[in-house]
């Protein structure tokens, strides 16, 4: 996308909970920290993951889905606080900010 700027970021709170009303979800609630011309920026990132699917997937007995070389632990692992990420936004409103996280997050949400 022109004029997006990629910085590298923190993660500098993680809660995460179980969904209210089913047990075989996490939320996760992440703030996490940037800095742009020497200004200090933060965003939230609040989403849902499937974390009893993750077993499944992990154990090999997720159907449709191929065995999961990573397993739940590891993906509050990569989502704890001091874990650094990739931020982007455009140039002209790091206000608005979007965080990349490590992959295993990607491929756990399509489970």
């Amino acid at each position: 996308m022109e004029n997006e700027i990629i910085v590298e970021g923190i993660i500098t709170s993680s809660i995460n909970k179980e969904f209210e009303g089913d047990d075989e979800y996490t939320e996760f609630q992440l703030t996490y920290d940037f800095e742009y011309n020497e200004i200090l920026y933060s965003g939230k990132s609040n989403f849902i993951i499937n974390t009893i699917h993750i077993a499944y997937a992990h154990a090999g007995l997720l159907y449709g889905f191929p065995k999961a070389e990573f397993t739940v632990k590891d993906v509050f692992n990569v989502l704890k606080k001091g874990t650094k990420i990739k931020v982007y936004f455009l140039q002209n409103d790091p206000d608005t900010s979007f965080p990349e996280f490590d992959e295993i997050i990607y491929v756990a949400a399509k489970f």
